[in-house]
């Protein structure tokens, strides 16, 4: 019976650990929203600014122009709020725990994402080779255009 029970407890203290890193993972992911906003919107509006070929070398100003666009519109481009981890029962563990059997399954899913990761990273590579030899292409076009 004190086996059974023991057994019991040690199950759902797993499963406890489990939900609390699941929960610490996604909240981490949902804050890595943020890079978006700081970084890669301001880098896609200034892109988007001028297209390929244009060479209006002072003819807007695209730092006050992606500013104003951003001011004007800061609903939409202000980044969201952080979630901040918030206890249950006054848990105050904020981190990942790594306990013997929940060790294995952390190890096991940081290979699987680091697989991922270098696969994706390969396929980023080549769309990225592929979108540059296309600008390329595109940018020879206009000049051969403009020549003739």
């Amino acid at each position: 019976m004190k086996e059974k029970r023991q057994a019991k407890y040690t199950e759902n203290k797993l499963k406890a650990i489990k939900a609390r890193n699941e929960y610490l993972l996604q909240l981490e992911a949902c804050d890595s929203v943020f890079k978006y906003y700081i970084h890669d919107l301001a880098d896609f509006i200034v892109s988007r600014q001028t297209p390929v070929g244009w060479s209006i070398p002072s003819a807007a100003d695209r730092a006050a122009d992606k500013q104003r666009i951003m001011e004007t519109y800061n609903n939409v481009f202000c980044p969201p709020m952080r979630f901040d981890f918030q206890s249950h029962m006054g848990d105050t563990m904020d981190q990942l725990c790594a306990q013997q059997p929940v060790q294995v399954e952390l190890l096991q899913r940081c290979q699987q994402l680091q697989s991922r990761l270098s696969t994706l990273r390969i396929e980023n590579e080549e769309v990225k080779k592929t979108m540059e030899a296309t600008l390329q292409t595109i940018q020879d076009m206009v000049t051969v255009g403009t020549l003739v």
